[in-house]
């Protein structure tokens, strides 16, 4: 999958987006736990040029696309660079473009809750969880940081019930979820420093 998937009928969609540098189980997880807690038609991977958090430069966009593509060969999971050809490398003008041109569908953007916690550090944050609805996935060690985040005490009030999580979708922004869901530790930063000296790069 080279841009993002020609999708014209009406779905609704989770949208992970991240470097998948490289992409795991927990990953993997997080999709299968968002597709069944959401009601979702369709998952996507966004596999981003870089993480603009991170000076470290990850592995080619290609390799990453591969890695991706090898893990959910039969997840049914959608592979996406549309950040590399839309040539932005933040979450806000991806959503923009993205939000303009497919106004048929419904997204949901999935994140693990340890991202959650540093959502105040994107560009325009705000914006972000202005603009589309947010499902948190617990990861091991942040299920209390998470509920004290600044994006969590900010927009407080518009948190809806993990039993409603499948009308989130159709909720109006701002409106986020946190979904209590299999415990994974892998990491991307994990898997490379165990991998350093083999072959998987």
């Amino acid at each position: 999958m080279n841009s993002f998937p020609n999708i014209h009928c009406k779905k609704k969609i989770g949208l992970l987006g991240g470097s998948f540098d490289p992409p795991h189980q927990g990953h993997l997880n997080i999709s299968n736990i968002s597709e069944k807690r959401l009601g979702l038609d369709k998952m996507i991977w966004l596999v981003s040029i870089q993480n603009p958090l991170k000076n470290k430069k990850p592995e080619t966009l290609k390799k990453r696309m591969l890695f991706c593509q090898n893990i959910v060969s039969d997840q049914g999971i959608l592979i996406s660079d549309i950040e590399s050809k839309i040539n932005t490398k933040y979450t806000k003008d991806f959503l923009k473009n993205l939000l303009c041109t497919n106004p048929k569908n419904k997204f949901v953007w999935i994140m693990g809750s340890d991202n959650f916690c540093n959502l105040d550090k994107w560009r325009d944050w705000t914006w972000i969880i202005e603009n589309i609805p947010i499902a948190v996935i617990s990861r091991p060690g942040t299920n209390i940081k998470v509920l004290f985040s600044k994006a969590a005490i900010k927009y407080k009030k518009f948190r809806i019930k993990e039993k409603n999580s499948k009308n989130l979708i159709f909720h109006y922004s701002p409106a986020w979820v946190l979904l209590n869901g299999i415990k994974n530790y892998n990491s991307s930063s994990k898997i490379r420093e165990m991998n350093k000296n083999d072959s998987l790069y």
